[in-house]
């Protein structure tokens, strides 16, 4: 999982060009036992009972695509209009604008972009808006029509045209987006979106595909333990086999078509819209309930050592080791934005810039180091404990005592702000020891276990960044980031809540790049003007 905001990253730049898909599709009753619709030439008349009426239009939305969308709209009886994004494919929940039949906006929430209401005659709307995608998904753009509230016993009467969309695509590494990008290798197309392990039970959410042939049968087998049973879910699962005398080392599930369909969003992006329904999931349980904390981390390890098998109508065969595949990883998101920030540095920098990485220990300072002197960086290390990659041992929390002040061209942390007792005095240093125009670049966790107690005090969701740095502090943001996706599972909370919460959002790290603009007065500089952005919805 991947998302970007950046402001020189607009998403107008997006849509140069003519755009890469265009659909017409008409609306559909999403309760057509009180909402009728009738085809009226190239519009549609709609009569619905009870003084509302609710329609969507169904299309598949790109992850990471710019979607405009235009509706028309006679609005008859309507006192007003609501148009919304289903939240399954945003990232906030939050693609919704509120219209009056006069044209006028009443609101807008934080996903909706460029929304434009033009009065092409008298009760005649053009609402057109732009929307960015955070999943590839069918589902549906619903408009929601309402009389006022003297004539909420009346039917709402209105007249809609069938709905444009058209998007144009990103380049891959401006994508935000919760899928991870297919693998390929020769014919062969495969993506792992998610590998969940809980105790005993596995579930391998992938997709998979072979130019010129069909799926046949998916095998399953542990590398270490026994598999008790397990089950193969595809949405397309008519007229899929197993294999006569398969690989007895594998179990052969048959295939099951589950209540919703399970996406496939890489395929999607390597194929085009007709795949959006090619996902599979594989789930099993093991014969053991092992205790993780009482085995070595290396035999904890080996339970996610499970293989797949994908057999074909052509009689090939491709095997996934899912470990293997998981510790590929994929492009290096954070690299890529780290590398675009540093080029746009060193047009303004003198020479031998100074980079500063604050928490300079271990494996991933000593790759940094490699990289920030790559990049043509001076690299320098500090920390609070002496270290090979250490260059000067030093609080964090006291950085102008170190350094002098503006000498410094790059202040670089990487999961260390959540072991600082006051990241505000850190940031304040930091603005202290950083020139005019130099950036504080810093990955913290957003959703991670308690670790290194009790010297574990924060986490930062990427929305809690604007509370830092801003005007007061002395900085600027150019772009928030998450990275990761993680699940929070509750261990003993019952009913929907609890059973929700794994499905709510839990980016495992957020990161922030800001520009430093003035040294701070104080570490808590007129706070009372600092507006978070957004509109908050309350309970």
């Amino acid at each position: 999982m991947k998302y970007f905001s950046e402001k020189n990253l607009h998403v107008a730049d997006i849509s140069a060009g003519n755009p890469s898909r265009s659909s017409t599709v008409p609306p559909v009753a999403v309760d057509s036992a009180i909402t009728m619709l009738l085809a009226n030439g190239p519009t549609y008349r709609v009569d619905s009972h009870g003084g509302q009426a609710a329609l969507g239009f169904p299309f598949i939305f790109i992850a990471g695509a710019r979607h405009n969308v235009t509706l028309e709209v006679q609005v008859g009886t309507a006192a007003g209009f609501r148009v919304e994004v289903h939240g399954r494919v945003t990232k906030m929940q939050k693609a919704v604008a509120k219209i009056g039949s006069d044209g006028s906006i009443h609101s807008i929430s934080e996903e909706i972009r460029d929304l434009s209401v033009k009065v092409l005659a008298v009760g005649r709307l053009e609402i057109s808006f732009c929307f960015v995608p955070f999943r590839t998904r069918l589902e549906y753009l619903y408009l929601f029509a309402f009389n006022d509230a003297e004539n909420v016993s009346e039917n709402c009467l209105l007249e809609v045209a069938p709905a444009l969309f058209e998007s144009w695509k990103a380049p891959l590494h401006l994508r935000s987006m919760e899928h991870v990008e297919a693998n390929i290798e020769g014919e062969y197309v495969c993506a792992i979106q998610e590998v969940l392990i809980i105790e005993n039970y596995i579930k391998i959410e992938f997709e998979i595909h072979k130019r010129g042939s069909e799926l046949r049968a998916i095998g399953v087998r542990h590398g270490s333990m026994r598999i008790a049973t397990s089950q193969w879910w595809n949405w397309l699962a008519g007229g899929r086999t197993s294999p006569t005398g398969g690989d007895d080392a594998y179990c052969w599930p048959a295939p099951q078509q589950p209540s919703a369909p399970i996406m496939a969003p890489a395929l999607v992006d390597c194929f085009g819209p007709d795949f959006v329904h090619h996902g599979h999931a594989v789930t099993l349980l093991l014969n053991d309930l092992p205790d993780f904390q009482a085995r070595p981390l290396m035999e904890i390890g080996r339970l996610g050592e499970v293989f797949l098998r994908a057999e074909f109508q052509d009689g090939s065969s491709y095997e996934i080791d899912v470990a293997a595949e998981l510790a590929k990883g994929g492009p290096d998101d954070w690299n890529t934005v780290l590398s675009r920030s540093v080029a746009s540095l060193l047009a303004s920098a003198g020479d031998n810039p100074l980079f500063l990485e604050v928490g300079a220990r271990g494996d991933a300072s000593c790759a940094m180091r490699n990289w920030a002197n790559a990049s043509g960086l001076r690299y320098l290390g500090l920390d609070i404990v002496p270290s090979p990659n250490v260059d000067m041992v030093g609080d964090a929390h006291q950085l102008s005592r170190y350094l002098d002040e503006g000498s410094v061209d790059v202040v670089y942390s990487s999961e260390v702000l959540e072991h600082l007792v006051s990241p505000v005095a850190f940031i304040a240093e930091s603005g202290r020891v950083l020139r005019p125009g130099g950036l504080f670049i810093c990955r913290a966790p957003t959703t991670w276990p308690l670790h290194a107690e009790p010297w574990d005090f924060c986490r930062f969701s990427r929305h809690s960044w604007q509370g830092l740095l801003n005007a007061g502090t002395g900085f600027e943001i150019i772009g928030t980031y998450e990275f990761g996706r993680a699940s929070v599972l509750p261990r003993r909370l019952g009913g929907a809540s609890g059973i929700m919460m794994s499905c709510h959002p839990a980016p495992m790290l957020s990161a922030v790049i800001a520009r430093r603009t003035d040294v701070a007065g104080s570490v808590a500089n007129s706070p009372e003007r600092i507006l978070a952005e957004g509109h908050y919805d309350p309970a």
